[in-house]
């Protein structure tokens, strides 16, 4: 089975490059997809320059996140702007990991608890819902905030990750990403 995600329209979803694909450059895909956003709303060429730039870095590093799929969603020029991952693997990749531990439940980082919940999307996946705070790196201060779905659909495993060092926007974010992880579906 393979797992799509038909995001929310104010969701961005990051194609792939090469040359067989639309854009071979990420840098030539910022640039045109930020003018057409762009165009028609009075948006300066420093505002234009610098989302380019953070679409395009954000794009190159998809495969270094270990991302299948990104998905963006800027809030409005002047940010937030909100990434989210989608991984996918085979079950006999991800050994005997639960889906709840795939989505993070068991994570020894984590401040607290994770609060992991029952999650369904339209579609009717069956899955959870893993919110948590991290400490990933005691030298360097700060809590990161994610939100992870998980769910486990045949032999595949699929999770959609969000993280941010903001805890407020974090918050602010969560009902955009719960829109998008209710659009992932299997076929």
């Amino acid at each position: 089975m393979s797992i799509f995600v038909d995001h929310p329209d104010d969701w961005i979803g990051v194609p792939t490059f090469g040359v067989d694909d639309r854009w071979q450059r990420r840098e030539d895909w910022a640039r045109e997809l930020v003018d057409a956003i762009a165009d028609g709303e009075g948006v300066s060429r420093e505002q234009r320059d610098r989302i380019e730039s953070v679409f395009a870095m954000l794009a190159k590093s998809v495969e270094e996140r270990g991302a299948s799929a990104s998905f963006l969603r800027l809030g409005d020029w002047d940010g937030p702007l909100v990434l989210a991952d989608l991984r996918v693997e085979s079950r006999r990749s991800a050994g005997t990991i639960s889906v709840e531990d795939y989505a993070g439940a068991a994570d020894p980082d984590a401040i607290d608890p994770p609060v992991v919940e029952p999650f369904v999307t339209t579609s009717g996946l069956v899955g959870v819902r893993c919110t948590r705070y991290l400490t990933p790196d005691t030298s360097v201060p700060g809590v990161v905030a994610t939100r992870d779905y998980a769910w486990e659909v045949g032999e595949t495993l699929a999770a959609l990750r969000t993280a941010t060092y903001d805890l407020i926007e974090f918050e602010k974010s969560l009902p955009q990403v719960d829109a998008l992880a209710k659009t992932v579906y299997s076929q």
